[in-house]
């Protein structure tokens, strides 16, 4: 069976045009709403500066791949370790703003989501912006992200 959601300029959900195809199934809907959802949960959890709740949206798997600029983490406990390392004081870790989150289910477990962001240091004028390309998988106990690509650019 061939699988193919409706879609708006390639994307089933753009979050500057988030209107959706007449007559898309409420699974399809769903599933969108709870990657949407996902995305958030991991911005509030980096905002927070919570890295337990912001490392829950992935795989927690040997298999996980993470890449952010130059930097391979292969494994969920290597890029937990690399953010406990990276951060030990979590208050540097700034504050997060989404940009435009586009999602698009490729089977009925699988989707791709691109994030764009910008990130604010406190006491700093820096201000990283960058984007995350998501592969994510629906396991039993939800969707988890298990790879994911960054870039960024220091203006």
């Amino acid at each position: 069976s061939h699988y193919s959601p409706a879609t708006s300029r390639g994307w089933e959900y753009d979050s500057i045009a988030p209107e959706r195809a007449a007559g898309s199934p409420a699974s399809e809907t769903a599933d969108v709403q709870a990657i949407n959802s996902l995305l958030t949960n991991m911005d509030q959890s980096w905002n927070a500066h919570d890295i337990d709740g912001y490392m829950s949206v992935f795989w927690k798997s040997p298999g996980l791949f993470v890449v952010v600029q130059a930097e391979q983490y292969q494994g969920w406990d290597i890029l937990y370790r690399a953010y406990k390392t990276g951060f030990p004081d979590p208050s540097a870790m700034g504050t997060t703003e989404p940009s435009r989150v586009q999602i698009k289910r490729l089977s009925p477990d699988f989707a791709i989501a691109s994030n764009w962001w910008s990130v604010s240091y406190p006491n700093s004028k820096v201000h990283v912006v960058g984007n995350t390309m998501m592969d994510l998988q629906k396991f039993p106990d939800g969707w988890k992200i298990i790879a994911a690509h960054s870039s960024l650019a220091e203006p």
